[in-house]
């Protein structure tokens, strides 16, 4: 049972290693102008779709 947890927490750290080493490589301004991107682009992307209807 320890086992397949540990293997689980294995699989999500590799899974968000690549995010986790460019959020250290970035300062406070750039994490949250990253951030906001990330947020905006589906706002974006939902409103563009919503207008097609």
């Amino acid at each position: 049972m320890m086992k397949s947890i540990g293997l689980f927490k294995l699989k999500w750290s590799n899974m968000f290693k690549p995010a986790i080493v460019l959020m250290n490589k970035l300062r406070y301004p750039q994490k949250f102008l990253l951030i906001g991107i990330v947020f905006v682009i589906p706002i974006v992307i939902n409103g563009s779709v919503a207008d097609q209807y």
